[in-house]
């Protein structure tokens, strides 16, 4: 028992001397924690260091270029900003212009949703498009509204009324026929001021009465719509064509004719045939500010009575892109192409012409070779369809692009 004891006196203070040490080592790294802790509470992200204005930006890039819309809700919706941080939070909400272009289309949604995410009812959409609308405060709006035969038609009656209380601030404007609004025997008239209203492109039963007294920014025009042009007389009251730079209709081009005559300052032009035997005058002479001009025509080749000395026909002194059906080239494309140039005078850059068959792809080739003062000749097997959202100035880029 006493050797017992001594090896415990002994060991005591090795024990003690152990412990002041490691409670000294425990000490300096209690120290070193709090060091590091204080650090990492005080770094700051670069990205929490930006400007608020600079954040509102990089938001305003994740969305379509204005004036396509983005969707209500789903992943590509400005919304999903909201549910980051409160800060973004903050900052998304005061960034009217991610609320200006808004696509009021009914549910069923037709865009991507988050997973488990339920379909938005026709009362949640509205209420949405009300939200955006006074998120949006005083900006400019591009509204695209194309409801489906399917949807309801009292929700399409609500989002008109609820759409007119801001017209003054209508911008970009994309509309379909209403259904529940007016009937296809009485088309929806656009009435009222339109102090800001730029573009409009109207499909169906919608009508326009768009005179400069109360649109007097409208430049750009798309109309397909039945009936025209008994919809669309001319007169004081009425369109007044000269104010528009971009026209695109799909009628037939002896309806157009005293559009033409009128828009004395068109520089984009695109007609879309409707019907197969047309009858054009001697000479259809296009406006004298006229840069762009595209004829399509989506009939079979083979019923078209009219081709034959078509081109010859259209005199274009400022014409720069023009973009024309194959057919119409036919039957020497080299001689209507020359006898085109040679009536018009005109400084053309870009030659494109549309057709699907290998023939036409060969023409291209030797059409460069055979026509080297044109910079650029081009096929494609059609024009790209309307964007609904885009605005007239991006569709038309677009269009003459080289394929």
């Amino acid at each position: 028992m006493a050797a017992r004891r001594q090896q415990d006196r002994d060991r005591l203070p090795v024990v003690e001397t152990e412990l002041a040490r490691l409670e000294l080592q425990i000490s300096r790294l209690r120290i070193e924690r709090s060091g590091i802790k204080r650090r990492l509470e005080s770094y700051i992200y670069p990205v929490q260091n930006l400007p608020n204005e600079i954040v509102s930006e990089i938001f305003i890039n994740l969305i379509p270029p204005y004036p396509e819309c983005p969707p209500l809700f789903g992943q590509q919706s400005p919304t999903r900003l909201l549910r980051i941080c409160h800060a973004w939070r903050e900052i998304a909400l005061h960034t009217p212009q991610l609320w200006r272009a808004i696509d009021c289309q009914g549910p069923p949604p037709r865009y991507r949703l988050r997973p488990n995410q339920t379909v938005p009812d026709a009362a949640t959409t509205l209420a949405e498009i009300n939200t955006w609308l006074g998120r949006s405060a005083s900006c400019g709006l591009s509204l695209s509204f194309d409801p489906q035969p399917d949807e309801n038609p009292e929700y399409q009656t609500d989002v008109m009324k609820l759409l007119r209380l801001h017209q003054h601030r209508w911008e970009f404007l994309t509309m379909t026929s209403v259904a529940a609004v007016e009937s296809n025997e009485t088309p929806l008239a656009l009435a009222g001021p339109l102090p800001l209203l730029r573009e409009l492109w109207a499909f169906h039963s919608v009508a326009v009465s768009a005179a400069p007294s109360n649109a007097p920014m409208l430049r750009s025009l798309f109309l397909s719509i039945p009936r025209f042009p008994d919809t669309f007389a001319m007169g004081p009251n009425n369109i007044q064509w000269a104010q528009f730079t971009s026209l695109n209709l799909n009628h037939a081009i002896e309806d157009c004719l005293p559009i033409l005559r009128d828009a004395v300052n068109l520089r984009h032009f695109y007609v879309h045939l409707e019907r197969e035997k047309t009858i054009l005058p001697a000479a259809l002479h296009l406006p004298p500010r006229l840069e762009t001009f595209i004829l399509v025509f989506d009939a079979n080749p083979g019923s078209l009575p009219l081709a034959p000395g078509y081109l010859q026909k259209i005199v274009g002194p400022a014409l720069k892109r023009v973009h024309i059906h194959a057919v119409f080239l036919q039957p020497n494309p080299m001689d209507v192409i020359n006898a085109f140039l040679r009536n018009s005078q005109c400084p053309l850059q870009h030659l494109q012409f549309m057709g699907q068959s290998k023939p036409f792809v060969i023409l291209a080739e030797e059409l460069r070779v055979l026509l080297p003062h044109i910079p650029k000749i081009t096929k494609v097997s059609g024009p790209p369809e309307p964007v609904i959202g885009q605005s007239m100035d991006q569709y038309f880029d677009r269009i003459t692009l080289p394929y």
